[in-house]
């Protein structure tokens, strides 16, 4: 007889040795998981997320929902972790403990021992495969009925996508993909903002207000770096003051088994973005009662010593792993101001502006187009925005720079993206390929009068080297650029610092003001220092920004902007 998940797990599941609470899996203890296990045996639902904090209890009942799936919705199951050390450590701590206690699979185990392994089980009614994410032949060309994708935080750039590529032959797919995030905008962020964002919202026995449950409404009493008490207020407004301020209930609960109990008993997920495809949820460890408070509290007050140390390293895992906030890098300096000055944006073609010295052409390719800015400099630096449009083709490219007279040499495009369609442009229109790097600066030899070597000096950029290219033939121009280092020169012109004008006109397109002064520093923390720098970060929509630190560096190889 089909049962679901959450009657099968009471009666068929015992928990691992390392959960907190041993026997039995018990619903009462988890109300807030049991919308996740109804979804996930909803034939309706064909994908789910989570992002939830650690120790939360997501695995636990993921694998229930697995264990379950096995027995009465049998079919091929992948189980993806970031690596194969991971998985390894997985089956032998959490899956091979329950499994052995676990009558109905224990049935429908294989006879012969080598079709039970780490990462491969031959079940009767379907194969369960623990994946890693980095393997390309364990993610390739399986018929998967199961897909879970478990901590994809940890995964390596574009592996998420590449699991749910490899996998989606089969037509009654469930994909469910469950982590902690580790940034905001990464892919299981990403993600729950496109699901129906549930959040477990409690009811306020004083006022009534639903509420969720959020770090910044706990409040506690420290003693030093110890967490003596601590408890959760609820914030909903109940009036103003006489200085029009609004007046909060107050309503206090604290970390004991009555209050916890409640939380669950009065507490339920309301979307923040309902109608959405699939359903999402966001959850930590402030709504699991088998985590104390205190100790939360506790994990807060050190992240912020170390925070004040410089060390920045256990607050983003706090805020990331503890309270699942995703960890958002915050600007260094203000967004800086739109200056417009009083010229037409085509009021410039061929025709040269007063006191032009020379106008360069610089080219972000994305994979259906050009994004495409013209700047005039003027002999010392000073210089104008003339144009700034998307381009289909490259011979349309070639049609503009004609149009506003620009000479070969300074037409400066990149080459990160269809790479051997811009050599062949290089080489057909005498332009310079470049592609950017990490590179603060590169050396360049210092010479005598007789050519020989006598020191270094760093500039922005390397020295121009050939490239072939296959469909004309020959080489074509090739340089390297510093692109930090030509991003804090670009801003330090855009932000007005430099005493000269960097003009863009008064009818500048929106798309470029987006994408141009919408670019900052932020701080970010160093994965091997842990403490805190200032970084340009990668953006999404920055083509305009792009063409214009090329264009810096085609002014300061040209010897106008003079560093």
């Amino acid at each position: 007889m089909f049962i679901d998940p959450i009657t099968w797990g009471a009666k068929y599941f015992y928990l691992d040795p390392n959960a907190t609470h041993r026997g039995l899996f018990n619903p009462r203890l988890c109300k807030f998981l049991l919308p996740q296990m109804r979804a996930f045996a909803d034939p309706r639902i064909t994908r789910g997320v989570e992002m939830a904090g650690a120790q939360c209890g997501k695995t636990q009942k993921t694998l229930v929902c697995v264990f379950w799936a096995l027995d009465q919705d049998a079919g091929p199951t992948m189980w993806v972790t970031p690596n194969e050390k991971f998985s390894k450590l997985f089956f032998d701590t959490r899956i091979r403990p329950s499994l052995d206690l676990c009558e109905p699979l224990r049935r429908r185990l294989p006879k012969r021992e080598r079709s039970i392994s780490k990462l491969h089980i031959d079940f009767s009614t379907g194969m369960f495969i623990l994946a890693n994410a980095g393997s390309t032949a364990d993610l390739s060309g399986k018929p998967i009925r199961w897909l879970i994708i478990d901590e994809e935080k940890d995964f390596q750039p574009g592996r998420v996508e590449y699991a749910l590529v490899r996998t989606r032959s089969k037509p009654d797919l469930k994909i469910w993909r469950m982590s902690t995030s580790k940034r905001y905008e990464d892919t299981i962020h990403l993600a729950f903002l496109g699901g129906t964002q549930d959040m477990w919202h409690l009811k306020c026995p004083r006022c009534g207000g639903y509420e969720v449950i959020r770090w910044k409404n706990f409040r506690y009493v420290a003693k030093g770096l110890l967490c003596e008490s601590i408890c959760l207020t609820c914030p909903a407004p109940i009036g103003v003051d006489e200085k029009n301020q609004p007046i909060v209930c107050g309503y206090e609960w604290h970390d004991t088994p009555e209050d916890r109990a409640y939380i669950l008993d009065h507490g339920e997920y309301v979307s923040h973005n309902p109608g959405a495809p699939y359903p999402s949820w966001n959850y930590w460890g402030a709504i699991a009662p088998w985590i104390p408070w205190q100790s939360i509290g506790q994990d807060w007050l050190l992240a912020m010593e170390a925070k004040s140390k410089g060390d920045y390293e256990p607050f983003r895992r706090f805020t990331c792993d503890t309270i699942n906030e995703p960890w958002e890098e915050q600007p260094a300096d203000k967004t800086p101001e739109v200056i417009r000055f009083p010229y037409k944006i085509s009021q410039y073609k061929a025709a040269r502006f007063q006191g032009e010295a020379m106008r360069g052409m610089g080219i972000d390719v994305q994979q259906k187009d050009f994004r495409v800015v013209i700047r005039g400099f003027e002999t010392n630096a000073a210089s104008k925005l003339l144009a700034a449009l998307p381009v289909a083709t490259f011979e349309d490219l070639r049609a503009l720079q004609i149009e506003y007279a620009i000479e070969d040499r300074f037409v400066f495009i990149d080459s990160a993206h269809q790479s051997e369609m811009v050599y062949a442009a290089c080489v057909e229109y005498n332009w310079m390929a470049v592609i950017g790097s990490d590179e603060y600066n590169f050396n360049h030899p210092r010479k005598d009068l007789i050519g020989k070597t006598i020191g270094w000096v760093q500039k922005p950029f390397s020295a121009i080297r050939d490239v072939w290219s296959f469909k004309r033939g020959k080489n074509c121009r090739l340089i390297t650029l510093a692109t930090p280092r030509l991003k804090d020169i670009t801003a330090f012109f855009r932000d007005s610092k430099a005493s000269v004008n960097w003009e863009i006109p008064s009818d500048v397109p929106e798309s470029y003001i987006r994408q141009v002064y919408n670019q900052y520093k932020v701080e970010r923390i160093n994965d091997r220092t842990k403490r805190l720098e200032l970084v340009w970060p990668d953006r999404r929509e920055d083509h305009y920004w792009d063409a214009e630190y090329f264009l810096t560096a085609m002014a300061i190889m040209a010897g106008i902007i003079k560093l």
